[in-house]
């Protein structure tokens, strides 16, 4: 997808969903809930987003108390233990370098600049676009079917998944309003979808409505809505190519770096939310390496006419002069 790095969300749901069919077994033996546990600490392994299963096991374990189920609660407690067990080594490997997990799921819910909560800060617009009405309708059919089942699955299944999918739209609503923040929360809503518009319209009006969700999503995809096909990034790198072997540049674009071939005059300098959750130690600025690199980043609205666009869409900004003629 436009040379962005590989995102962790597909293996990762399989993991959790794995551990969620384990779950719905009537009688789990022991063996069970070692192997639940374990699905459970991989996918939040494979991407933290999954974190959030720990608090929905909770609000299961807690349930299971009040309802003195003992039988059950010890279940999850073992669960949420093995859980805890698979994650805990490498989380405690990353806290010899960066920040410990509070903060971790601090990003979950934040944007990090003052940016979270979007709504709050008046970007409504986001959620009238096309695929975000689409979320809103699978929500609330989903949401009819879940209370529809409430009775007929397992008390611990319900909670978990209703609460994974209620704190997954928060993460969405929080955060930077990305829609493969609300894909778990899809996936897991389809079923209890089905099963809701299976229970309130007639059989032609069933076939008619999922048809359209399956064909609408389908040409979501296939027109490229869901990924670019702009060649800005494409267009860019042959201009640096051509014009830029033996120059210093700092290219902040993924997609656009990932075209290029190796060369020791071009390095990438990541976003800086992302660069702020890495190691201190193991971040350098190339920007304060090299002694006079150019700039490739993404259009602003300030810049003006003066600034160098390649691509249709990024800005070369060469070194400061100042900085330059001091060093000279």
């Amino acid at each position: 997808n436009t040379g962005k790095t590989v995102m962790g969300e597909i293996p990762g749901f399989f993991f959790l969903i794995l551990g969620l069919l384990l779950l719905t077994k009537i009688n789990r033996s022991r063996k069970d809930d070692i192997c639940i546990g374990l699905c459970f600490g991989l996918s939040v392994l494979t991407k933290l987003t999954y974190g959030l299963i720990y608090p929905a096991l909770g609000l299961a374990w807690i349930a299971a108390i009040l309802k003195r189920d003992g039988r059950e609660w010890r279940s999850l407690m073992v669960i949420g233990v093995v859980a805890v067990a698979v994650f805990a080594p490498w989380r405690l490997l990353e806290m010899s370098h960066a920040t410990g997990l509070s903060s971790d799921f601090a990003f979950l819910f934040s944007s990090g600049e003052g940016e979270g909560f979007q709504i709050l800060h008046g970007n409504v617009n986001l959620l009238l676009r096309p695929q975000y009405l689409y979320y809103g309708a699978m929500l609330l059919l989903g949401g009819c079917g879940l209370w529809m089942k409430r009775k007929k699955i397992s008390r611990s299944v319900w909670i978990i998944i209703t609460t994974l999918i209620t704190c997954l739209t928060l993460y969405f609503l929080s955060s930077f309003g990305w829609y493969r923040h609300l894909l778990p929360a899809h996936l897991l809503l389809i079923p209890f979808v089905v099963m809701a518009v299976q229970r309130s319209f007639p059989k032609k009006a069933v076939m008619a409505l999922l048809l359209f969700f399956v064909l609408g999503q389908g040409y979501w995809q296939y027109d490229h809505r869901g990924s670019s096909r702009s060649t800005a990034a494409a267009e860019a790198a042959t201009y640096v190519e051509e014009n830029l072997q033996e120059t210093d540049v700092i290219i902040q674009i993924a997609p656009l770096f990932v075209r290029l071939e190796s060369n020791p005059h071009w390095l990438f300098l990541t976003n800086p939310t992302l660069t702020s959750r890495l190691p201190a130690e193991r971040v350098r600025s190339p920007l304060e390496e090299q002694d006079c690199p150019y700039v490739i980043r993404g259009l602003l609205p300030e810049d003006g006419d003066d600034v160098k666009v390649i691509g249709r869409k990024y800005a070369l900004i060469p070194p400061p002069k100042e900085k330059c003629r001091m060093q000279n």
